[in-house]
């Protein structure tokens, strides 16, 4: 059952990070990865760079924000 908190054994272990994209350098390199809210595609390129992702699903209820080009030069770099 779903619970508001999480329990002491739930989070045993659990590291806090100052920011997000630390998460990305602790990551598997070449694992599948998925970005939900992608919105520019800024953190979409971070996760490219930083992750050097096998493959990577960029999910977003509206694309028109998304900048390929931002994506296409981490690809590319």
């Amino acid at each position: 059952p779903w619970a508001p908190h999480p329990t002491p054994e739930q989070v045993e272990g659990a590291k806090v990070l100052s920011d997000r994209r630390e998460i990305l350098d602790r990551m598997p390199k070449n694992a599948v990865c998925v970005e939900v809210g992608t919105q520019t595609g800024l953190f979409a390129a971070e996760i490219i760079k930083r992750a050097s992702p096998q493959e990577l699903h960029v999910i977003d209820v509206d694309y028109s924000m998304f900048q390929k080009d931002i994506v296409a030069d981490a690809v590319a770099n």
